[in-house]
């Protein structure tokens, strides 16, 4: 194994930090190991440590605005499909493993696979199964399950759609995502017991799925305790959304002795969020903004306990490993992974959503700081970097295909010319049609001549008839043909093309096998009008030009 490319996001929250980590933990395990970083965004976001990597190359490509996504476009993405293919192409990677596929769909998966390349999937979130990702319904109510899809609409339908069609996406699409994670997917890693067991729920086989938690790349950090004193400073850091709970939170707050207890919260606020925020401020809470990696050595000095109120099903939350290796210990909602982080005995868990529940936590806590203390005595040992990547890098292993040679060497194709392609004749041929319509549509061409009078030609002649041009005239090199009339329309000599003498018609559609000769013919009258042949025409750039015109 040479070379191993990971897909995912930039700015990517966790999973990006997931990526960072384990490439650090790769490169220690094999430094010959080559990591190429497929991101969907910037390379000026990129995490520092990674881009200055010797054995570590990034590249990027844009998607589509989110004001024009839609479900299907979570399967399949013909942008980034182009991208992905000319990214395999150059780094011929000899693994591929996807951590976050929300912008630019789960085809790629399939291109990979299909290449025989192995594939590697982490599921750092719900999105295989849930278009929105944290199993929130519209209403922020927590989601029972996709129901093979057909749960997924109303989170999507509106008055005035056509619901039937959203029903019909939604539907789509989980059969599809469920297709790729079967078959396309060589290897599952679920990063929580919570999300195997999900999976399992959803059809897929326990043995297709390895459980390895999360690590950091540091699994201690020394920092100096703040010596606990009234009040009590309680934490939270992450994304201040609603999924996340921080209404649930601060609702624990009110009525809070300010003496007894401040809440400290660090993260990027979602403005949308704000009102409601608003509405259950108090004096003994603090908003502090967004914070760097680096900040968090200070930001934890400064707490005694973190709380996690996630009213979704988090898999796998990074911040409470964060706390748990600055000894801190975390109190976090009873739902998705997080129970999994946190034991009686160095936390306390509670019902995701009830704010009474948790305020009586931090009331006892404020009561009895010996709590506190044994909470910090108790934090465990957290898994190593170094560990997790020995994990995966044996999955990579048993992964390799014993031959990696093509099956077809494609310097043949330099040999073939473009109208080659149509040699199935059908289905080729109805697809192109609907290409080239759409092309004369677009360039306002009416009037068609048709280079070709065989069997094809007239059936092509009686087609377009029916898709609203005019076959204005049949072309042949048969001179016996010449002067004949079928269906209507006359055969011509393509030599009156060159006196202009009777030519009523604003474009020439070669249908015929011998499309490679009679383009040639044509090109060299340099007739001022489109010439398109039904074997060789192939849009270009998307904007329906003829190669070459």
């Amino acid at each position: 194994m040479k070379s191993v490319a990971q897909v995912y996001p930039i700015p990517g929250g966790g999973v990006q930090g997931y990526v960072h980590a384990l490439s650090q933990g790769l490169s220690r395990i094999d430094p010959m190991l080559e990591i190429d970083h497929l991101i969907v965004g910037s390379h000026s976001n990129l995490p520092k440590g990674i881009s200055d990597r010797k054995k570590v190359r990034h590249f990027s490509f844009s998607h589509r605005s989110e004001l024009e996504h839609t479900l299907l476009e979570d399967c399949v993405n013909p942008n980034a499909e182009a991208d992905f293919r000319r990214f395999l192409d150059e780094v011929q990677p000899d693994l591929v493993h996807f951590h976050d596929l929300t912008k630019v769909g789960a085809s790629l998966i399939g291109i990979a696979h299909d290449r025989r390349i192995p594939t590697v999937l982490t599921l750092h979130d719900h999105w295989f199964i849930c278009p929105r990702s944290f199993l929130l319904r519209r209403d922020l109510t927590l989601c029972d399950g996709p129901n093979e899809g057909s749960a997924c609409h109303a989170c999507f339908s509106m008055e005035g759609n056509d619901r039937q069609d959203i029903l019909r996406d939604s539907m789509f699409r989980y059969q599809y995502m469920h297709i790729v994670l079967m078959k396309k997917v060589d290897k599952i890693i679920a990063v929580s017991d919570y999300m195997r067991r999900l999976m399992m729920r959803e059809g897929i086989p326990e043995e297709k799925i390895s459980l390895i938690y999360p690590a950091l790349d540091d699994p201690e950090v020394h920092v100096e305790q703040r010596i606990s004193s009234m009040p009590l400073k309680v934490g939270y850091i992450g994304a201040v959304s609603p999924h996340k709970g921080v209404h649930v939170l601060m609702d624990a707050f009110r009525d809070l002795d300010d003496t007894k207890a401040q809440l400290h919260i660090y993260g990027t606020l979602d403005t949308l969020y704000q009102s409601s925020l608003r509405a259950l401020d108090a004096s003994n809470i603090f908003f502090h903004g967004a914070y760097n990696s680096e900040d968090l050595t200070a930001i934890f000095s400064s707490l005694d306990v973190v709380v996690l109120p996630s009213v979704c099903p988090d898999n796998s939350p990074l911040v409470v490993q964060e706390a748990l290796r600055h000894g801190i210990p975390v109190i976090g909602s009873l739902i998705g992974g997080i129970p999994e982080y946190i034991q009686d005995d160095f936390g306390a868990l509670f019902e995701a959503g009830n704010s009474r529940e948790l305020k009586e936590i931090l009331v006892q806590l404020t009561n009895e700081p010996a709590i506190l203390q044994r909470w910090k005595r108790n934090i465990p040992k957290l898994g190593t970097v170094d560990s997790l990547a020995r994990e995966i890098y044996g999955i990579y292993e048993s992964l390799m295909p014993s031959d990696k040679k093509p099956l077809v060497n494609p310097d043949h194709i330099r040999l073939l010319g473009s109208h080659d392609r149509g040699y199935l004749r059908n289905p080729f041929i109805p697809y192109q049609l609907i290409g080239i319509y759409r092309l004369f549509r677009s360039i306002g061409v009416e009037r068609i001549a048709i280079f070709g009078s065989g069997a094809l030609g007239r059936k092509v002649a009686e087609h377009i008839r029916y898709n609203g041009f005019r076959p204005a005239a049949f072309l042949d090199n048969d001179a016996k043909k010449h002067g004949q009339v079928l269906d209507g329309v006359r055969i011509i000599s393509p030599d009156l093309l060159q006196t202009s003498a009777g030519i009523d018609f604003e474009a020439i559609f070669i249908v015929s096998d011998w499309e490679a000769d009679i383009l040639e013919q044509l090109r060299k009258m340099n007739l001022l009008m489109p010439i398109i042949g039904l074997y060789s025409y192939e849009p270009q750039n998307g904007d329906g030009r003829e190669p070459g015109k």
